[in-house]
């Protein structure tokens, strides 16, 4: 099935009867829904993945990873942002902020 677009993460279907059936969400080239689970595809509730569609549209991340930071300095890094009870997450998207709002000055 030639795909239009693509869920980034997989979702339950919300049917009842379906509890426990996860995969991801696509849009084919025709302009209908399925459900991706496998190789196979099933029906879906076309609003509820059409608002899934929009919401993932509208959330601009961007996986990024990070590779050869000095291991004394990713620990060091891990246990301050433990003690101010923040993820590593929070921790870089605040220093890019303060990068990007110092770049701006």
């Amino acid at each position: 099935m030639e795909k239009q677009w693509e869920s980034k993460q997989l979702y339950e279907h919300p049917a009842k009867h379906q509890v426990g059936t996860f995969g991801k969400i696509i849009l084919s080239k025709t302009g209908v829904y399925v459900l991706m689970v496998g190789g196979s595809h099933m029906s879906c509730p076309q609003d509820w993945a059409a608002k899934i569609h929009a919401q993932e549209q509208t959330d601009s991340e961007v996986d990024y990873i990070l590779k050869g930071i000095p291991e004394d300095l990713w620990k060091s890094a891990k246990k301050k942002a433990i003690d101010l009870n923040k993820t590593m997450k929070q921790v870089l998207l605040d220093a890019l902020k303060k990068f990007v709002e110092v770049e701006k000055e």
